[in-house]
This record gives C-alpha cells, structure tokens and sequence, in this order.
C-alpha cells in the first residue's frame, strides 16, 4: 500500500518544503552606492559630482555654502572647464524654478580670471562669456552663468543660485 502524504478528509494536500531550504534568508537586493552625496549628480566625463543650490545667495555666501559640507573633499563653486561640462551645468540648472543666474567657481583677482579651486583661466581654457563680457565695471568681480546667453561678470552681492562640485575620491552614500 501506498503512503501519501495527505490525510483521509483533508480537502487539499500540501508537499511541504524542504526544512532546510526554509531557514535561508532571500538573496539581497542591494543597489550600488552611489558615487556622489545625497543631491549631488555624478557626470562621468569629468569624475565630479554637482549640485545646484535652491536658494538665491551671494558669492560669498555661495562658495561659504559649498565648502561647509564637512569632508575630506568639500565641494566647491564649480569650475566649468569643457562644452560637455558646461551642457551638463546647463541641464541641472533647467530644473531649478525661476532659474535665471547661477553662481560659478570664476572670479577675477589681481587683474586675472581664477576658478576658487586656485586655477588660473588662461588663454588656452574653455570659455562660455556671454556676448560683451567679461565687462570692465566697478565691482564686477564674480561670474555666474547667465542661463540665456553664457557667463556674465557681476556684482559679488548679487544673489544668484549657486553650482557646486567636487570629485568623489571613493563611493559614498
């Protein structure tokens, strides 16, 4: 005679699982870390990570804002250094509402123009002035990027939405 694993009366029989396959813990579903902070973007073609402020601030202001992320590598007002770079900044500044002017990393010290990472913009950098700019006026040593034409010299006191970026030395969260 037959044994069967079902009992007389049962409406329904169940094969029951293997006890030692019921102890094991499902396979994780992890996703991997991302390169950048939380609200930073990562774009591959520099190694940089970027973040657009929400709030209109002043220069100062601005690149104290960057720097305040306690870090072994604090992100800074970003220096836009190629066109894919600058398409990229372009992009990330679109979503902000009311967009209009965003704070960059260039300001002119000493009669030279200097990205705040120490750089000197030199005749061979990539450039994106708006047309009649850099201008020569009174208290117009800080550039942010003018949405509708390209990089505009202004006021240190203006207040503007900021770009910051800085390069991930390892994956974060």
């Amino acid at each position: 005679m037959e044994t069967s694993p079902c009992f007389r009366g049962v409406l329904a029989c169940f094969k029951l699982a293997d006890p030692a396959k019921a102890l094991e813990p499902p396979p994780p579903t992890t996703t991997p870390p991302s390169r950048c902070r939380t609200g930073f973007h990562y774009f591959p073609d520099t190694n940089k990570c970027y973040k657009v402020s929400g709030k209109r601030i002043n220069f100062k202001t601005a690149r104290d804002n960057c720097l305040g992320v306690p870090s072994r590598n604090p992100p800074e007002l970003t220096s836009i250094l190629s066109e894919a770079e600058m398409k990229m900044v372009h992009d990330l500044a679109y979503n902000i509402p009311n967009q209009g002017m965003f704070w960059i990393g260039l300001q002119l010290e000493d009669e030279e123009w200097k990205w705040t990472n120490g750089d000197f913009m030199n005749g061979t950098s990539y450039t994106n002035w708006a047309t009649g700019y850099p201008r020569e006026a009174p208290n117009s040593e800080c550039v942010a990027y003018w949405m509708l034409s390209g990089w505009a010299n202004t006021n240190c006191e203006d207040k503007y939405h900021a770009v910051c970026s800085y390069t991930p030395d390892l994956i974060q969260n």
